[in-house]
């Protein structure tokens, strides 16, 4: 059975964690509207999504899908479970060993933890376990603010049992490094991914040959720590995703200006998504020629979402 499925609603439904989630009406629509990226990954005899949750196999058994097409419940729990932030944490401590980078991150349990965070780190972004892209980040406030942080930190550990913090730096740019991981664990490297963001919220892509990227990135990184950096992830990745998870991923990354320095940093992990990603669909709309800015924009008149390439 040929079947794919855009399902922007996947980290909504992995924070949910159950298999009868429906997600608010603007993702609905979203979906409903972009529902012809599918197309960029659909493979005949397969069953490909956005993003492997509880939920969309709900609805994909509904269809007729064979279980034999579908993650099992072992597997489900565990991509949930690897979907969680904290194994971002993980790696970036991982990767701090390169010159270079920068980044610092914790899993913390309490309100204090944050708070010992905060006062040893400085200005701290905290962020639920589980959440779509701009949601459940949060800027860490003492003072006025100081309730709406403490709320959203012990709201979270209440549901999710913890809460990431996140030292905040000085952002120059947000880029991310694609793979596909097969079936029998090798993880292969797609491409990167250029991409900018509305308070935290994805706004768009460059579409560029791979070359065209790198000349973008080099004045602030260089070649050899992405391709180190690129060769560690996959390290990382493969002995804990093989048998458990194959499909696309992506690492999302940040370069960071140093306060003390004025040099260029990279913060080589801020989030791992086990997923399709829009970098993906930029580098399969780039694979067909298309070059420029893609963006996905709603449209106030039409009221409607559009993917529209400048």
């Amino acid at each position: 059975m040929t079947v794919s499925i855009f399902n922007p609603e996947h980290d909504l439904a992995l924070a949910d964690g159950t298999s009868n989630y429906t997600p608010p009406k603007v993702v609905r629509q979203l979906r409903q509207e972009l529902g012809e990226l599918s197309a960029l990954w659909r493979k005949e005899g397969e069953v490909t999504v956005w993003g492997w949750d509880k939920a969309i196999v709900r609805e994909l058994k509904q269809m007729g899908v064979a279980d034999e097409q579908l993650p099992t419940e072992k597997q489900l729990e565990a991509i949930r479970t690897l979907s969680n932030r904290s194994l971002a944490v993980e790696l970036l401590a991982s990767l701090r060993q390169m010159e270079g980078t920068t980044g610092t991150a914790k899993v913390c349990y309490s309100y204090d933890d944050v708070l010992h965070f905060h006062a040893e780190h400085g200005a701290t972004i905290v962020k639920s376990p589980w959440s779509s892209s701009g949601r459940g980040v949060k800027e860490f406030k003492v003072g006025g603010d100081s309730d709406k942080s403490r709320s959203f930190v012990e709201g979270t550990i209440a549901r999710q049992g913890t809460v990431i913090a996140e030292k905040k730096c000085d952002k120059i740019a947000d880029l991310a490094l694609e793979y596909v991981m097969d079936k029998e664990g090798e993880t292969h490297y797609e491409g990167l991914s250029v991409f900018s963001t509305v308070h935290g919220a994805y706004s768009g892509n460059l579409l560029l040959p791979e070359e065209e990227k790198r000349e973008r990135v080099r004045p602030y990184i260089s070649d050899d720590l992405m391709h180190e950096v690129s060769y560690q992830i996959k390290q990382f990745i493969a002995p804990r995703l093989k048998g458990v998870y194959w499909g696309p991923l992506g690492v999302d990354m940040m370069i960071c200006k140093s306060a003390s320095s004025g040099t260029y940093l990279l913060n080589p992990c801020v989030e791992i998504n086990l997923r399709r990603t829009m970098g993906h669909v930029a580098i399969a709309l780039t694979n067909k020629g298309h070059r420029g800015m893609m963006k996905i924009m709603y449209d106030k008149n039409e009221y409607k979402y559009k993917l529209i390439i400048e």
